[in-house]
């Protein structure tokens, strides 16, 4: 599903060193329909009636939320960085992790959290606080064998859900202050 590297959806983001590339089914809480046509599955996963994230999305047109495919190649560095207010945790689903990081640690993608850790696996899901500062690292790994038919990029499906802190009154106020084409002091 949205298998499309070259899709004029799929947009560049900034890195000083390699390439990440995302594609938002939501952008700063605006749902591309064009995108959730080509993701029907995961836009039913992650929205649908039955959805476990449901109630905990960041729907409804608050611009701090956002669904997406993040993809990041080996070699690539994310600076340090932090989300732009303490209202989310971010979901990172991982998709797809290449079967020679899972080898060696030192060549696995890494996402460091205010000092913590954390290592993707494919098919499992962890959460933290975007507000924090966050950055990525993934190690050129040329000294491996590397099967060239096998995707070499790190996939995560990325969720942005409401802080788990904040009261159904808070969510409302913050969504009627922050909503997509309000005037910005």
């Amino acid at each position: 599903e949205c298998s499309n590297k070259n899709s004029i959806w799929w947009s560049q983001n900034d890195t000083s060193k390699g390439e990440w590339r995302a594609l938002h089914l939501m952008n700063q809480g605006v749902w591309n329909d064009q995108v959730v046509a080509q993701c029907p599955v995961t836009a039913q996963a992650v929205r649908g009636e039955q959805s476990p994230l449901r109630e905990h999305l960041m729907d409804g047109g608050c611009i701090f939320g956002n669904v997406f495919f993040s993809v990041v190649r080996e070699g690539t560095v994310i600076e340090p960085h932090c989300g732009p207010a303490n209202v989310r945790h971010r979901l990172h689903l991982t998709l797809h992790q290449p079967s020679q990081t899972r080898q060696r640690r030192e060549h696995r993608p890494t996402l460091h959290v205010a000092g913590e850790e954390h290592c993707w696996e494919t098919g499992h899901a962890f959460v933290f606080d975007d507000s924090l500062v966050h950055s990525v690292v993934f190690p050129q790994s040329s000294s491996l064998i590397v099967n060239h038919q096998e995707c070499q990029d790190r996939v995560v499906l990325i969720v942005d859900l409401w802080h788990n802190d904040l009261s159904g009154v808070e969510r409302e106020l913050i969504t009627e202050l922050y909503s997509p084409g309000m005037p910005r002091p």
